[in-house]
């Protein structure tokens, strides 16, 4: 999104050749089909298998600032939206929250509304196609963090980092950036205090956090705390 208008485009960036020499990568714009989400910011796309999940966000065509609740998947084979009508009750429409996958199912875990901060879990089981909210809560109502999710022997852990803790509405505004490192047992929905040492990051929102299989560490990248980052952290688990 800029200042002026949101997107509904789709880009490909090929890295087949990136370990030529000299290295090379190239974007492309594929032809999507389909049904195709509305124009939107801040929403969360979380690919499983070949199976690209968007969901929420906010904007809508035109000017508009609509908070979306809305489930789109697009096959990557073939670059076809479909919108999905899941059963049972959908969370509250909301943007800057997380979505992390674990099995076939994708927990969508905080997020904000224009006027609320959101602490709440919930589960959309890909089998049944049938959302359900989870009594499990982030530690704060939480926004803008960062998660994923990962096999972590004997279970799936989900680990998030950053973000904007606290709550806001016409009267109060308690929002503070924050540099905590959660994890959940995602089998058992139970929150875990892993010792962490080493210097953190410093508390934001915004930044990039993937999963470096090889090294079974987590690498964050940038972010926002009323400036930008550029620095690089990893997390060993």
């Amino acid at each position: 999104m800029d200042r002026s208008r949101r997107y509904d485009d789709c880009f490909i960036l090929g890295t087949d050749k990136i370990n030529s020499s000299p290295p090379q990568v190239r974007w492309t714009v594929p032809e999507v089909t389909g049904t195709i989400p509305q124009p939107r910011a801040n929403h969360t796309a979380t690919l499983v298998g070949d199976k690209l999940y968007i969901i929420g966000g906010y904007g809508g065509t035109g000017q508009a600032r609509v908070m979306f609740a809305d489930v789109h998947v697009m096959d990557t084979n073939t670059f076809e939206f479909t919108k999905l009508q899941p059963s049972g009750t959908p969370p509250e429409p909301r943007a800057n929250h997380v979505t992390v996958s674990v099995r076939n199912q994708l927990y969508v875990m905080g997020g904000r509304g224009f006027t609320s901060v959101h602490d709440d879990t919930w589960v959309l089981d890909l089998d049944e196609m049938k959302w359900s909210k989870d009594p499990v809560t982030t530690p704060e109502p939480v926004y803008n963090h960062a998660g994923l999710a990962t096999m972590a022997v004997p279970t799936w852990k989900a680990f998030f980092f950053g973000g904007r803790h606290g709550v806001y509405d016409k009267d109060t505004d308690t929002r503070k950036y924050t540099g905590q490192v959660t994890v959940l047992d995602a089998d058992n929905m139970t929150w875990l205090s892993p010792t962490i040492h080493g210097t953190p990051p410093s508390p934001r929102e915004d930044t990039i956090m993937v999963y470096d299989s090889k090294n079974s560490r987590m690498v964050l990248i940038g972010g926002w705390a009323d400036k930008l980052y550029t620095d690089v952290h990893t997390l060993v688990r």
